[in-house]
Order: C-alpha cells, then structure tokens, then sequence
C-alpha cells in the first residue's frame, strides 16, 4: 500500500461523523475498499463516470481513489455525450491509470464517432488489453490475442473507407458481418530478431464525412489509407487536409477517389496547410481535387509521388478555388499543346509546382499514369526536380517538346536545335558557338519509362534520348550528372522499329521495349 494511503487508514473517515449508516463501508480495511472500488469501476457500464464520483464522496475515499490507477484502467464512452466530454474523459483515465492495461468499451449510435472517439486512447494503444465496441458497431477485440511473445502494439496503418451518405443504417448493419474488423494485426516488427518487440496494429474505420479537426487528437502512425467506397460520396478537400494534419508522423498517403469535382469552399481560408515533415509516399488516384490537396501539403521529405487515372475530360471549374491568390504559372500555357485533359493538366501542374515550392522535397520517384501536365508545367517541374531518379509517365498527350527537355542545353542561350549542339563535349567545355557549359535538367535521373504516349515522334524521342545518353555516358562526376541506366519505351505508336535500331547502339542493353 502506498503511503498516503497508509497515513489516511490511520485517520476516521469523515463520512462517520455524518450518517453511520455507512459505518460498515467506513470500517472497512482500506484493502478491502480498494478491492471494492475496482470491482465496482470494472462493471460499472452504466456510471461511466464512477471513479469520479467515488472521489467526491469524502476527502478519505478521494485519496484512495487518486492513489489507485486501478480504478481508472476501465474506460466506458458513450456518444450520446458531447464528444469533447468523451474525449477529456479519455485523456483523464488514460494518465491516471499510469502504465496499466486498459480495458476499453465505447458504444456508439453513429458510425461516424467511432474515431474522434478513439483518436486520444490510440496514442496509448500499447497498454491496450481490451477493446469492445457495441451499438452500431458489435465486436469485442483481445490485444493480447494479437501479441507475440509479450510484444507491444503500434499502430501502423489506418484506412478510412467513406461511405455514401445515403446509405441507410439498415444496409450498413447487414454489411457489419462482412466488414473488416475495425482492428487487425500484421507481422511483427524488427522480425529479423528473436523476439519482436512490438507487433503491428491496423485500423479501419466507416464514414460517411471525414471528422472535423476539431474533434480529433493527434494520432501517430506510418500509413493512412482513405477510400471512397461510392460515386455518392461528395469530396471535400478542405476537411480532407484538415484531417491529414491530424497525423504528423505520417510517412505513408493513399487516397483513392472517384472522378467527380468537389463543391467550392465557402471561405478560401478554411485548408489549413498539413504539416507532414516524415511523408515519404504519397498515391493520388482518381481525384479531381489533385491541386487542392498538393497545394496545402507541407512534405519536405517527399520522395516518391504516383498520381494515377487524374486526367478529366470534362472541364475543372473549382481547380483554382482552393488557393487563396492566383499562382504563378496560372497563366495559359504558350506552347497551346494538344490535350485531351487541359482543365486537369493545368490542375496537376499547379498543385505540383505549389508542393515543390513550398516544401523543396527531395523527389527521387515521380510516376504519373493517366496523369499529365502542361509542357511548361513540365518545364517547370524538370527545372526544380535536381533529386529526381526515376521518372515515369503512362498516356500522356505530351508533345515532342517536353522530350526534348531531357537533351542537354545551355543555359540563357533559349531554345536550341538539338543538331546544334556538340554532346561529345565534356560539362566544362566550350565551342565556337558559345562558352557556356552543357547542363541536363534531371541531373540525377536513372530510368526513364515512356509508356502509350501516342503523341511523341520516333526522332524526338531518339534525338533527345540519344544527345543525352551520349552526354551523361562521358561524365566522370556521377555526383553532378547520373547515367541513364533503364529506358523503357513501350506502346509508343510512332517509336517504330527505325528508331529502336538507332537508339540501340547508344543504350544497348538499358533500351526496353516491351513489357
């Protein structure tokens, strides 16, 4: 027993000295008032507060019960009480129960209150021993039916799947059999050692909307996956980066969506800017909302970026309503390039150069597949991407000028005939034409992949690739310019076999032209 609670049995519990009706409560042995208190807050469903008011009962029994970290491992929430209640309530139970296993029960009348709910407990999952969840929601979890050899929990990954919000509570109960459970384990981590100390934990989660920042606390985890299960779901951006900056040790984003445009924000201001300092990966799949949420990422250590299926035929009219100020760069694009997709093009491109601006990443991985920029958003992009090592890009309209944004060129000199310029010659020298070195943009790109891009012509991709790859092949500093050592041209139309013939010689082995 701890001191003061030694000191106090010494004491008359002042409740005597008011109604001896108590007496036998009151002459009990402190041990066998603590083992009442903690029998009484482990059943107690009904008083989810108990613990509480125990310690209003007199000043005796508050000593007692402030000195018992057992009588605070059991957390009952329902709600049907505020959510900040709730919320208080958890964080109040989880600090006072020290390092003991908590025991979690959390019934709940809509879906949707399951994470804000749960979001303050997770910080603390490894204590987790128990978690029951009833209401909308029937399952009864043992953690430690997920540990291994007394290993602790993490969680790794969540995945938010947003519902339609027409679906009725009918159909979601009928579906509760069929749903993932809301927690699962994965292999352990370090699973190189003997004994794992810790043991993955996965979440998912049904919504109908994402929840409000402000119901949320901060959670720590690697990966977040977030999907939208329905064509009825209505996107919303904002609440999609006010809810990302919930999770600052995010290294890993997925969010796959459905091809239709979100509503305009009602003030412009409300996106705050989610500050992800560990996003290493981020996945963006059909979105149309792929500049609004570039636009308001703060990722300095980005390294891979894969946009896929981004192209929209139909024309964007809120692309630009999620940014506070015109852009630079917003302007149309000079070259008036073919496109099958300009509204998104331009939206892609915008949200790319706002996320490379603002937080400088050092990029090596871009793969855009149905995805595609303007070609001065190219240019743009290819200018600042000095870290960029693999680049590929899947049915783009892209024109023969980007191609040829990977020969070499000298600086301030404009743009220049390919047959112009002498690629035997080494970075630092010069010619009769001019003094200024040859430079590449990508200085650090090692494999190209040019798939279904219909548009390009066989002599630009050969001129462009071929002065470049002659280029590069010759520099002795590899810390200032790579080789291109994968190349991949595949379903090209007018790549024809002439042109495989001529590249060959150049990239021999590193040239690929089927799958």
């Amino acid at each position: 027993m701890c001191p003061a609670l030694q000191d106090n049995h010494a004491l008359k519990c002042p409740c005597s000295t008011f109604d001896r009706r108590l007496a036998t409560v009151v002459d009990l042995p402190v041990e066998l008032l603590i083992q009442v208190f903690i029998s009484l807050t482990e059943t107690s469903g009904d008083y989810p507060l108990a613990p509480l008011l125990l310690s209003q009962v007199c000043r005796f029994w508050r000593d007692v019960v402030l000195h018992l970290p057992h009588v605070w491992r059991c957390i009952f929430l329902h709600d049907t009480r505020p959510v900040a209640v709730l919320q208080a309530q958890a964080n109040l139970w989880a600090v006072r129960s020290l390092t003991h296993s908590l025991d979690i029960h959390v019934h709940l009348t809509h879906g949707d209150n399951l994470l804000p709910l749960l979001s303050p407990l997770l910080a603390h999952i490894r204590r987790w021993r128990r978690c029951k969840l009833t209401g909308k929601i029937e399952e009864d979890i043992d953690f430690g039916s997920f540990s291994e050899e007394g290993s602790l929990a993490v969680l790794d990954n969540l995945s938010v799947n947003i519902r339609s919000l027409f679906e009725t509570e009918e159909a979601l109960v009928a579906s509760s059999t069929s749903r993932a459970p809301t927690f699962d384990h994965g292999s352990p981590l370090h699973p190189g050692s003997h004994t794992s100390r810790f043991h993955r934990v996965y979440m998912n989660a049904e919504v109908s909307r994402l929840p409000l920042t402000r119901y949320m606390s901060a959670v720590n985890l690697r990966s977040l996956v977030i999907r939208e299960t329905s064509l009825e779901v209505v996107p919303d951006p904002v609440r999609l980066i006010n809810f990302l900056s919930c999770f600052p040790e995010l290294r890993v984003l997925h969010y796959y969506g459905f091809p239709h445009e979100p509503s305009p924000p009602k003030d412009r201001s409300a996106a705050l800017i989610a500050h992800l300092p560990r996003l290493h990966t981020v996945v963006l799949r059909s979105i149309c909302a792929v500049r609004a949420v570039l636009s308001h990422i703060d990722a300095p250590e980005l390294v891979e970026l894969y946009l896929e299926h981004t192209n929209m035929e139909f024309e964007l009219h809120h692309a630009a309503a999620f940014t506070a100020d015109p852009e630079d760069g917003d302007s149309e694009d000079e070259n008036h390039d073919f496109s099958q997709s300009p509204w998104s093009d331009h939206a892609t491109g915008m949200g790319l150069r706002s996320l490379i601006r603002r937080s400088k990443p050092p990029l090596e991985v871009l793969e855009m597949d149905y995805a595609d920029m303007r070609t001065k958003d190219f240019m743009w992009c290819f200018d600042h991407l000095e870290t960029l090592q693999e680049f590929r890009i899947v049915a783009s309209d892209m024109s023969d000028k980007v191609i040829a944004l990977f020969a070499p060129f000298r600086p301030g000199l404009g743009c220049q005939s390919l047959n112009d310029l002498d690629v035997e010659e080494a970075p630092s020298a010069s010619t009769a034409d001019s003094t200024i070195p040859l430079h590449v943009r990508l200085p650090k790109l090692s494999a190209l992949e040019l798939r279904n891009c219909q548009r390009l012509s066989g002599d630009a991709v050969v001129d462009a690739l071929g002065a470049r790859v002659r280029f590069t092949d010759k520099v002795t500093d590899r810390n200032a310019y790579a080789k291109l050592s994968d190349v991949a041209i595949v379903n090209c139309a007018n790549f024809l076999p002439r042109h495989v013939m001529t590249l060959s010689p150049v990239l021999g082995t590193r040239l690929r032209t089927t799958e």
